[in-house]
């Protein structure tokens, strides 16, 4: 039996992305913003658990949603291959061809019309994401919203973060 154990790692560590005052969006593809890429090379990890906290704007529309999407890396010691678009840098981003086959939505926000709402998640797992059985040498994150008005723009009312997970023997 394998026991994954946060004691490895006690912290969660941040993601990077800004998604302060990120525009409201009804395209397809929707236009967003992707993280920093994250290296699975500096923990090994055979599990990452994503979590953290979105703020809406003032007066967004009723019943809309924020979505949160992961994409896979690649690097062939010489050139880094990311879904068609992705950089692997904090910035805007408004994926291109057929870009669901390129991310993985791992989580969406169902949200009301509440002005500066905070939505928190935790527990979303990278592995499964990704189909269960091991994680990408290097991820990222994507996110986009329809809720009809740019997100609050004060960078601390958001946060990602993620926390790598090794597995121990029983």
């Amino acid at each position: 039996m394998t026991i994954f154990s946060p004691n490895t790692y006690p912290n969660s560590t941040a993601i990077t992305i800004t998604v302060a005052s990120l525009a409201s969006t009804t395209a397809d593809p929707p236009v967003g913003r992707e993280s920093t890429e994250v290296l699975q090379s500096t923990d090994l990890a055979e599990e990452v658990l994503i979590d953290g906290k979105i703020t809406t704007g003032t007066s967004p529309t009723n019943a809309r949603r924020i979505r949160i999407w992961a994409w896979a890396g690649a690097y062939d010691g010489s050139t880094a291959r990311r879904p068609a678009g992705v950089t692997g840098s904090d910035a805007g981003l408004t994926p291109v061809g057929n870009y669901k086959t390129g991310l993985v939505l791992l989580h969406h926000i169902d949200t009301n019309g509440t002005s500066n709402f905070t939505y928190n998640f935790a527990g979303i797992s990278l592995r499964q994401a990704f189909g269960g059985l091991i994680l990408p040498a290097r991820w990222g994150i994507f996110v986009d919203h329809n809720t009809g008005v740019a997100l609050n723009s004060t960078g601390s009312n958001h946060e990602l973060r993620y926390t790598p997970l090794k597995s121990q023997g029983v």
